[in-house]
């Protein structure tokens, strides 16, 4: 549409009803990314329902030359001042408007342009406006974004508790819309290091021309940086020149030129009196110069900034601690025990959650099994650190004396009852017996182990109780063959659990995951830790264990196993049934036959006589340099070492154990008890 004439300017209302300044800024691709109420206002609409429209739709009866002269401002054209569109609509016809567009610097986002929409006065045309209302109306404009910008700040700045999140957001901020580069140095002990770097898009820096992250800052005397971080007030060269740089001679010198720096602004980053570091923030591209205002825009940035980073460096250190604390609490590496394959992982959570309390562990039993352990203790923190600390001593303790694993359990609940403050721990306890392939294990509310046996994986449910410290409630037990070849998997939630599945459906996708890894049991591990969804999205939220075990060696190969009727010629048949094992496994050491032969008589006699009808186990299970020696019986009691007076026929056969035997003891089964001794190997 062609602009007013005069005539037009007479048909015009009086200058009194004249609506009031509406104020918008586009994008590249013409459309409304802020506008404000007046604008919005002449359609009885809100700001918000313009958002995404072109500027044309917004207005509707403006039409016409418009449109044109956004998309010539956009394309590269100069600012435009005073184009006048006809008007028609809501406030009446015969308006004449006042278009004001101008390009606003882009820091590689693409094109943008402010417009602000001034009515035009009755019989005034466009050369008659003030000037000075055009000036106050962009300083409105510039106010506003600034505004907008702060207050977006306080915003973003405080939604991480991460350092190097809240110094990213921060260079988001500031570049490109109040500079083309940022640096960000925070002081450590060793002074000031590069910790955030960020240059508008397009612009090309040579990496030897800057500091990288990470490097240590040494500012020479004189140098901006180090003036505001020894003084605490922020520093602004409006006018940054060859000749008058005021920077010292050095790298940054070179940055300056090669970049060709127009203005910088120096600011601390301060909290309750100390100077954590500094902001310095360059305009070069842009060639815009920095003055009052913006000093004041960045102070205000930068300030906000520094309550978001000091909460997040405060949260990293606290967070450190209690890591490092998990670590020490952790076991450095699992042991590596016979018949017994073993791989494990530990995460924390990623950075912003607190550590937690899960942890694993395997132990060696001193009568030849192994116990795997998996826990987690409810709740986060350093406590919950040091509580796993102190529960996996416990447990470590408790096996020396190798209970069954439902006493194990409720001797740990009462440990953790004895914590207070309504202290909640899940854990499996599981012992693996290579020498009779057979796996027991109690469950205290945790979720249920992964078997893999004969190609399949499925869950030991059914021995699942109360987690510790609810007290009051008996666990119970489970057993489970475990061959040659089999895999228990243990794991903490952090590894299934999903806020929008059901923990069955969730244990059943790991399930899937076991059963699809393939290779050693360590690569099975990394495939099935790398296949959780967290692990795809950057990390867990909450600390995660995993520890896989699979039999080695099967019962036969390394053990031998009869049953003897209660009477006292079982005797000598277990005598001959321990000579004839050795020979199978050419150990026919003639002290060690001897010794042998002398053991298992007097726990034969022992058993014969509190078997109470029950058969008499014998097993001999062959480890690395030496003989296990185990007899089962049906008496619950523990033996008891007498000192049998010169007078006494009986009473020395503990004591005759404890003589030759490098180690001995005894475990409670669910029907009698187990003793057992360990005679060394001599070496030829």
């Amino acid at each position: 549409m062609s602009g007013t004439t005069a005539a037009d300017d007479d048909a015009c209302a009086p200058a009194g009803d004249l609506p009031g300044v509406g104020v918008a800024r586009v994008d590249a691709a013409g459309r409304l990314v802020a506008v404000d109420d007046v604008l919005s206002g002449w359609h009885g609409r809100t700001p918000c329902d313009q958002l995404g429209r072109r500027l044309a739709e917004a207005v509707p009866d403006l039409v016409g030359e418009l449109a044109d002269v956004v998309d010539d401002v956009l394309a590269g054209g100069p600012p435009r001042e005073g184009v006048r569109v006809h008007r028609h609509g809501v406030a009446g016809p015969g308006w004449v408007a006042s278009v004001h567009p101008w390009p606003l610097p882009d820091g590689g986002r693409g094109a943008q342009l402010a417009a602000m929409l001034l009515p035009a006065a009755r019989r005034v045309d466009a050369t008659t406006e003030p000037a000075e209302m055009l000036g106050a109306e962009r300083r409105r404009f510039g106010a506003l974004e600034r505004l907008t910008l702060v207050a977006r700040a306080g915003e973003v700045m405080s939604s991480s508790l991460e350092p190097e999140v809240a110094l990213e957001r921060l260079c988001d901020l500031v570049v490109p819309d109040l500079a083309d580069h940022a640096f960000i140095d925070l002081v450590d002990q060793a002074g000031p290091r590069r910790a955030a770097i960020r240059h508008a898009d397009g612009l090309q820096v040579s990496p030897h021309l800057e500091r990288p992250v990470g490097a240590l800052a040494r500012y020479r005397p004189g140098h901006p940086v180090r003036a505001v971080l020894e003084d605490g007030e922020p520093l602004l060269v409006s006018e940054v020149s060859g000749d008058g740089t005021p920077i010292p001679p050095g790298e940054d010198t070179l940055f300056v030129t090669a970049m060709g720096v127009t203005t910088l602004m120096v600011l601390p980053i301060r909290v309750a009196g100390a100077t954590l570091g500094t902001v310095a923030l360059a305009c070069s591209a842009s060639r815009r110069r920095y003055d009052a205002e913006d000093l004041q825009l960045a102070r205000s940035l930068v300030d906000r900034a520094a309550t978001a980073v000091d909460n997040a460096l405060r949260y990293a250190e606290q967070r450190a601690t209690a890591l490092e604390l998990q670590r020490s609490l952790m076991p450095k590496q699992l042991p590596g025990v016979e018949a017994l394959d073993v791989a494990w992982r530990y995460a924390p959570g990623t950075a912003g959650t607190e550590v937690g309390g899960d942890w694993v562990d395997v132990v060696e039993l001193p009568g030849g099994r192994i116990a795997v352990v998996v826990g987690d203790v409810m709740g986060r923190g350093l406590r919950a650190a040091a509580v796993m600390g102190q529960l996996r001593a416990a447990v470590r303790a408790l096996a020396v004396t190798d209970p069954p694993p439902a006493d194990l359990l409720s001797r740990l609940d009462l440990i953790v009852d004895g914590l207070g403050d309504d202290q909640i721990v899940t854990c499996v306890y599981a012992v693996f017996d290579p020498a009779r392939g057979k796996l027991t294990l109690a469950n205290a509310g945790h979720l249920p182990p992964l078997l893999q046996l004969d190609g399949r994986v499925y869950p030991l449910d059914g021995s699942s109780g109360v987690p510790l410290g609810v007290g009051g409630v008996a666990f119970t037990e489970r057993e489970a063959p475990m061959p040659a070849g089999a895999v228990l998997a243990l794991y903490s939630d952090g590894l299934v659990e999903r806020r929008d599945r059901h923990i069955d459906s969730a244990v059943n996708d790991l399930a899937d995951r076991f059963q699809a890894a393939t290779g050693t049991l360590e690569q099975r591990c990394t495939a099935v830790f790398a296949a959780a969804p967290e692990t795809a999205a950057g990390g867990f939220g909450d600390d995660v264990a995993l520890l896989l075990v699979s039999a080695t060696r099967e019962p036969e190969e390394i053990a031998r196993r009869t049953w003897l009727p209660a009477e006292p010629e079982s005797v000598s048949a277990a005598r001959r049934f321990a000579v004839a094992a050795l020979r199978g496994w050419e150990l026919d050491d003639e002290t060690l036959t001897e010794t042998v032969r002398l053991v298992v008589s007097e726990l034969v006699t022992n058993a014969v006589r509190y078997s109470r009808g029950r058969q008499v186990e014998v097993l001999l299970h062959r480890v690395p340099g030496s003989v296990l020696v185990e007899v089962g019986d049906g008496d619950t009691r523990p033996p008891r070492m007498r000192h049998a007076s010169v007078d006494e026929e009986g009473g020395r056969g503990l004591a005759l154990v404890q003589a030759v035997a490098s180690g001995w003891g005894n475990r409670t089964t669910t029907d009698g008890k187990v003793v057992w001794c360990r005679l060394d190997v001599p070496v030829a």
